[in-house]
């Protein structure tokens, strides 16, 4: 596939985040940790985990009162009741780590693994969705990321390969050698690398 005009693959690794999305960040940054043939659903559920951690902590709770209203008169009920565990178990991270585990524990059980009612990726998707109409599309949909993936193979940055029907993704080899040689650079500011700890405690992903 083309680069897209400028050879991002040859950029310097500490000019390379310049160019990027935040979201371009996001993928590279994730591609770079597992190197290894990436599953599409993987990089979906890993985004929007730390879209919604960021959504509810930097932009929700602190306007809870404002925000409550809107979740209330939108019927957002599912998202309300995050929003509180969210922010109790942040609470007791500073204050009671017992207890801030104990939470942990029922949020990823409650929010974020299967039970006979809803799929993980169902109560995944609920959290997106309502998030999304409070704060306007502020968490990309797996369209928006695979779009993205499909860009970054442009730029030369990513490459994907076929298994039967799947379609996997990994790092460019030869972009991947150069950045082995300057990894420290690349880790801007990131979400993913941010909430990693919740997303671990939370949701269960180890990686």
């Amino acid at each position: 596939m083309q680069t897209l005009g400028l050879d991002y693959s040859n950029l310097n690794i500490d000019l390379l985040p310049q160019y990027l999305t935040p979201l371009e960040r996001e993928i590279m940054i994730s591609s770079l940790q597992l190197v290894a043939n990436i599953p599409p659903k993987y990089f979906e559920k890993i985004i929007q985990y730390a879209y919604i951690f960021d959504a509810v902590e930097n932009q929700i709770l602190p306007l809870l009162d404002q925000k409550w209203h809107t979740l209330k008169n939108q019927q957002l009920t599912y998202l309300g009741a995050f929003v509180i565990d969210f922010g109790e178990y942040l609470r007791a991270k500073k204050e009671d780590p017992q207890k801030a585990n104990e939470l942990a524990s029922k949020i990823r059980e409650k929010y974020f693994t299967a039970d006979d009612k809803m799929s993980s990726e169902k109560k995944r998707l609920a959290l997106v969705t309502q998030i999304n109409k409070v704060l306007k599309n502020y968490i990309p949909y797996h369209i928006k990321i695979n779009h993205t993936l499909t860009i970054l193979e442009a730029k030369g940055l990513l490459q994907h390969s076929k298994i039967g029907k799947k379609t996997l993704w990994n790092v460019e080899p030869h972009f991947y050698q150069k950045w082995l040689d300057n990894h420290k650079q690349f880790t801007y500011d990131s979400l993913i690398l941010r909430y990693k700890d919740y997303i671990i405690d939370l949701t269960g992903t180890q990686k």
